[in-house]
């Protein structure tokens, strides 16, 4: 299986056939949320002047991401890229519009990892992360991030429905649902926990259960967004904890 396409930038990178569930990342709400929060984003007047640079925010990113190591044993990356405001507002259909937000609340970049377990069929019917997907986007001050986490909590529940799909037809996703503030201890300066299950027919034969869990989670000016997948089963919630703290650990030291 392969990962779908991203509402930011494209095509992701491809894992090998059957090792993947096909998931449009969640974290990318992260990044291209619109919000109608404490910054008017569509008033030019009030965009924001860049403080933060491109570089500074590339070399900070560099630093606060997840590694295989920070996931787990026994996981490789497939993906690490940059995701800059450009990129992001040209995959919404209101390009124009979505880049004079950004530019109000004042976020600078984003970047994307994704990682996936290489003993994938051990993996099934059991907690453990088959794909875990990490998002962090920096703003010029916790304003800006702070209206992004508006936006997530107020999402209608059919956009986050529709958020998952596939990949030229190999793999289809039925029976969405999205649940909303799931239940995870404080982090950060807010969090915000969303869940999402389904199930994956793989080239129309082998038909199985997922469960995604979605911890969004600022510190400051940083957003960050990990999501843990598991098929057949519901994630491991020490694993995704770990993991978010990690994060967190290193967005404080950098």
């Amino acid at each position: 299986m392969t990962f779908g396409r991203s509402p930011i930038v494209g095509a992701h990178g491809c894992a090998p056939p059957g090792r993947a569930l096909i998931l449009i990342l969640l974290t990318a709400l992260a990044v291209t949320a619109c919000s109608e929060g404490n910054r008017n984003a569509t008033d030019a007047a009030s965009a924001s002047i860049p403080t933060i640079s491109a570089r500074e925010a590339e070399e900070r990113l560099q630093q606060i991401m997840l590694t295989a190591e920070d996931v787990g044993e026994g996981y490789k990356q497939d993906i690490d890229r940059a995701i800059t405001n450009a990129q992001a507002a040209k995959a919404r259909p209101d390009t124009a519009n979505a880049q004079r937000r950004y530019e109000a609340w004042g976020q600078v970049l984003a970047r994307n990892v994704q990682f996936s377990l290489m003993a994938v069929r051990d993996a099934i019917n059991t907690p453990a992360h088959v794909r875990v997907m990490h998002t962090a986007t920096i703003y010029n001050d916790a304003d800006g991030a702070a209206t992004a986490m508006v936006y997530l909590r107020t999402l209608p529940v059919e956009l986050l429905e529709n958020i998952l799909t596939s990949d030229g037809g190999a793999t289809q996703i039925s029976d969405t649902q999205v649940t909303r503030g799931v239940a995870f201890p404080p982090k950060g300066d807010e969090i915000y926990v969303l869940r999402t299950s389904g199930k994956a027919t793989i080239s129309g034969r082998l038909t199985i259960s997922f469960v995604a869990d979605t911890v969004f989670v600022r510190v400051g000016n940083v957003n960050g967004a990990i999501t843990a997948v598991a098929l057949g089963d519901t994630p491991d919630r020490a694993a995704l904890e770990r993991s978010v703290d990690r994060f967190l650990e290193k967005v404080r030291a950098a």
